[in-house]
């Protein structure tokens, strides 16, 4: 489990920090004029632990994500997958597209439209072009844009969705790269999707100070296995 942010006076932080629960039950953390620091604090500790991991020890770390996921009673009864292309050392999601299809799966990659996630269906990967921000997105436009766009609502009861994040805790709270596409997505549709946070063992925390607006996860995957969260 990583360590607690050296960037942060833990023991000061924790002594002037407002903690509550929200309607869910779920604890979050408030600070007084250092809660938004301490954010942008855990964010680049954890995306500095993915960083570390040379590429010999992430394909191997992979490998064995991929392995502990697709061996799993999730993925067996899964009909679609929502996916996301990685960047800055994120896991490779490459291997579960493959194992997706070729088990007949639906899989969804998502595309920035203003605020907001958009996911459309890929069958390959020469559907996705370089966005601005140099993230592979789907490229349809017109009518086949929306024949190929998910609606949230008509997703099965087995739709999976794949998480990324730059740190969790094992009761599943989140931290993404701080734009909000992610949490906006959930809030609105998370009931309908089970998901599954991704992230190497180095970036799981025993806390982080999230937001009522930081959606939680319902897995955990990492090199140690996928776990169920442990919410409450």
């Amino acid at each position: 489990m990583g360590s607690i942010c050296p960037d942060i006076d833990r023991d000061n932080f924790i002594a002037r920090a407002h903690i509550f629960s929200n309607r869910t039950g779920k604890i979050i953390w408030r600070a007084m004029g250092e809660f938004t620091e301490a954010k942008k604090a855990y964010r680049e500790q954890g995306r500095l632990a993915r960083e570390r991991i040379g590429e010999p020890i992430r394909g191997g770390l992979t490998r064995m994500m991929e392995k502990a996921f697709l061996s799993s009673e999730l993925f067996r009864q899964a009909d679609e997958l929502l996916l996301y292309f990685p960047i800055f050392g994120e896991m490779n999601t490459k291997g579960l597209f493959a194992a997706a299809r070729e088990a007949g799966k639906l899989t969804w990659y998502p595309r920035v439209e203003g605020k907001d996630l958009r996911f459309y269906l890929i069958d390959d990967f020469s559907a996705l072009s370089p966005s601005v921000m140099g993230i592979p997105e789907p490229v349809f436009t017109g009518v086949e844009a929306d024949r190929k766009c998910l609606d949230p609502s008509a997703l099965s009861h087995h739709a999976v969705g794949i998480i990324p994040g730059v740190a969790f805790t094992a009761s599943g709270d989140r931290l993404g790269r701080g734009a909000g596409y992610y949490d906006r997505f959930l809030s609105a549709h998370g009931e309908r999707l089970i998901t599954v946070g991704l992230a190497f063992q180095a970036q799981i925390f025993e806390k982080i100070p999230t937001e009522e607006w930081d959606m939680p996860v319902d897995y955990l995957l990492t090199e140690g296995g996928l776990r169920a969260a442990k919410q409450g």
